[in-house]
């Protein structure tokens, strides 16, 4: 036991590249060759054969095993030289047989490793893959009335406008809160005057009402009387023209005061400051819609953005699942098949990465 120990942890590393040297009658050679269906064997030769580590043995770092040239990229093929100097063809043999268990057991942890990891995979798809088909149409459907509101024009262009155009929302906001108090103030304004008016003239207005009253029933009466032949048509005539006269002296009396003239220029600044408050609210509903616009094309670019990343991640996944179903199927049957082969001394490989 003490002498294999010994001859373990003397195990040495073979020179790198071509072998041109003979090999001494008393090495060990093996070629072990590793089936991996799906995978290109060498690929996973430096999982299975990492660097050497300080401080391990030669056995542990398997620093005797060589990768192969294998006709067909699904074989690993790795030879073993094992040549301890001053210890017999036994001992290497038995070295050799130790260090294809070792290879042996990285293989199968290797197999182990990504089992676990294409189960982690597999786990993965299958949850993604039924959302991701549920996500994506309703995606889809989200797009075209935002594509159609926002039309052909970029996003960035849309948004550079909005972003001009509400620099100057605020001062028409603060513009439009002083016409609406001036339009209150001139309406009040307008108010009082006609109260001071009409109290004003109240006297006169009522007596020249009465009058009317009293020129309107003789007008009736008269109208009447000359139905029957009671009154010529001359009085009927008179009766009219008085009553007329009244009612014009009426309506220019309630029209009429210094305080006329002041009423129609409040008027007019009434309507123009209503015109100028409506101008101000068609700008101002201008600007939002047009950054609600930028919202939307903001929104449109960004589901754009979702689709396509949902789209690629639904690829990938069946990609993923694909992949680690066929996986399992050939790896998760148990230990890889591995032949191992004793080579003699005249024939052993002398090519290959040494590790």
């Amino acid at each position: 036991m003490k002498t294999k120990m010994a001859a373990l942890l003397m195990l040495t590393l073979l020179a790198a590249g071509p072998a041109t040297a003979p090999i001494p009658s008393s090495g060990a050679h093996r070629i072990v060759e590793v089936k991996t269906p799906h995978l290109n064997g060498q690929s996973i030769y430096r999982e299975i054969v990492p660097p050497p580590v300080m401080g391990r043995s030669d056995l542990e770092n398997l620093s005797s095993a060589r990768v192969l040239p294998s006709e067909s990229p699904e074989i690993l093929k790795i030879a073993i030289d094992v040549d301890v100097p001053g210890q017999s063809a036994e001992v290497n043999e038995s070295m050799a047989d130790a260090t294809v268990n070792v290879l042996k057991q990285r293989v199968e942890d290797y197999r182990k490793k990504w089992m676990s990891s294409e189960l982690e995979n597999k786990s993965l798809a299958e949850s993604e893959i039924p959302e991701l088909e549920k996500h994506i149409p309703e995606l889809e459907k989200k797009i075209p009335p935002l594509a159609a509101k926002v039309g052909d024009a970029s996003p960035e262009q849309i948004a550079s406008e909005a972003a001009v155009l509400s620099i100057e929302k605020p001062k028409l906001e603060l513009e439009l809160v002083g016409l609406q108090a001036r339009r209150e103030a001139i309406a009040e304004a307008m108010a009082k005057l006609r109260v001071q008016a009409q109290a004003a003239a109240g006297p006169a207005i009522e007596a020249l009402k009465k009058e009317v009253e009293v020129h309107q029933r003789r007008f009736k009466q008269l109208s009447q009387m000359a139905q029957t032949g009671q009154a010529s048509v001359t009085e009927v005539t008179e009766a009219e023209a008085k009553m007329l006269d009244a009612q014009a002296r009426l309506a220019a009396k309630q029209n009429s005061g210094e305080d006329a003239g002041t009423l129609s220029e409040l008027n007019h600044l009434l309507i123009a400051t209503s015109i100028n408050e409506r101008e101000i609210q068609a700008k101002l509903k201008a600007i939002t819609d047009r950054t609600d616009l930028a919202r939307s094309a903001a929104e449109l670019k960004a589901l754009r953005k979702d689709l396509d990343r949902a789209k690629t991640r639904l690829e990938n996944d069946k990609e993923s699942l694909k992949h680690a179903n066929e996986f399992l199927q050939s790896y998760g049957k148990g230990p890889l098949e591995i032949t191992v082969k004793t080579v003699p001394q005249t024939t052993a490989p002398t090519t290959g990465e040494s590790r």
